[in-house]
């Protein structure tokens, strides 16, 4: 098992990281005109600074556009991009770092923009930076206009203020959409400078109904997550003094994917909760508080919760192989141990911290199978005699859901 996680980590070439995921899109030029072809979509942590397009998907020239070149461009069943070419506001506004007084800074500067909600009157956009988060907002046909928002450190270094300027632009857009509507002024008191506030707040300015297929708070987070089961079979060295054993036990396991972006689904932050059971049984002659022979046995579990992050090394959207790390918190219970006719000979339990590595295949975006390799030990101690686990690795499937 050791032998085939460690050949197929040592086989992912690093050129991985900057592979191409050219999908079917367009780009709209400054006269107007739209340019059908394949756009690289890449799992954009931050907005993109330019986009590499292609005519044909097979062709070997690639066109790279920045935001003044081109309007926008977009991929199919995918995200939407639209340029920015103007005034940008420079303060940062991620708490904790933020700056000591108001800072109103802007300067020209050309960005794209990843268009989140859409209706009758108002179209939603963002561009996210390091230590920055823009929106914008824009009525249909008409200009965009970025929303005010400061946030920063006040005269004691300590005190934080937070200009919430934005909620007055919602404003007018309420009074001139909505007729003024009571509980929609209500509600704008308390939207946050964050996606899921004012995705919710557009949606219903632009008169889209909670729950509908054009509800774009429900679609956007919908698409986020998922969650998975599945079984498996783990390998430990079972031990007891110097005595040991290999053995293989059944694992069960359960969690939740979340994604940077449901689309590609290169990066996964995945929370994964599994349970095996361990255990052994020796006939020896061993140190016990009567100085007995003993013929042992003992039975166990582990439950271990695992943050971790998979990367798709090669990613596909039917077909993607990972690799995986993360921290695993490990509970090792003993339980039902004989000494002979005697109980009570190994009993207890352990807490153990340590690092496994995997590698896995995705297929269809529903089955997951995957190989751990790991080297840590766990045991308890009871009398003279101390019972060990090491797990070396495992093998497991998985539905994804």
């Amino acid at each position: 098992m050791k032998r085939i996680v460690l050949f197929l980590l040592a086989a992912m070439p690093a050129a991985a990281f900057a592979q191409a995921n050219y999908q079917p899109g367009y780009i709209l030029k400054n006269s107007g005109d739209t340019v059908k072809g394949f756009i690289n979509y890449q799992e954009w942590a931050y907005s993109p600074m330019s986009v590499e397009f292609k005519l044909n998907k097979t062709d070997n020239e690639t066109q790279e556009f920045s935001p003044g070149k081109i309007k926008g461009f977009a991929v199919y069943g995918g995200e939407n991009y639209a340029s920015f070419v103007g005034l940008l506001s420079m303060n940062k506004n991620i708490f904790p770092d933020i700056p000591t007084g108001l800072d109103t800074t802007r300067k020209p500067g050309e960005i794209f923009m990843r268009q989140l909600a859409t209706g009758d009157h108002l179209i939603l956009y963002a561009n996210a930076e390091i230590h920055k988060n823009r929106f914008f907002i824009a009525e249909k046909d008409g200009a965009v206009a970025e929303l005010k928002y400061n946030e920063y450190y006040g005269a004691t270094n300590s005190e934080e203020v937070v200009d919430n300027l934005f909620r007055g632009q919602l404003t007018l857009y309420v009074y001139k959409y909505n007729n003024g509507d009571k509980s929609l002024l209500a509600s704008i008191a308390d939207v946050r400078f964050e996606e899921r506030d004012l995705l919710n707040i557009v949606d219903k300015i632009n008169n889209i109904a909670p729950g509908s297929k054009t509800d774009t708070l429900r679609n956007n987070i919908k698409t986020k997550t998922r969650f998975f089961g599945g079984l498996g079979l783990n390998e430990f060295t079972s031990a007891v003094n110097a005595s040991s054993q290999s053995v293989f036990k059944p694992k069960f396991d359960f969690g939740l994917d979340v994604f940077i972006n449901p689309d590609i689904q290169q990066f996964i932050f995945r929370t994964e909760l599994a349970f095996s059971t361990i255990g052994g049984q020796y006939n020896q002659t061993a140190t016990t508080p009567n100085n007995d022979a003993v013929d042992l046995s003992y039975e166990g579990s582990y439950m271990t919760i695992t943050p971790q992050i998979l990367f798709a090394v090669y990613n596909k959207p039917n077909l993607k192989i990972y690799i995986d790390g993360g921290i695993a918190f490990n509970i090792a219970t003993y339980s039902n141990n004989q000494n002979g006719g005697d109980s009570g000979y190994i009993n207890g339990y352990a807490t153990d911290l340590y690092v496994p590595l995997q590698v896995g295949v995705i297929v269809d975006k529903k089955y997951e199978l995957s190989f751990t390799f790991s080297s840590f030990s766990t045991g308890a101690f009871y009398a003279n005699a101390f019972a060990s686990n090491k797990l070396n690795g495992g093998m497991g499937f998985k539905m994804l859901f």
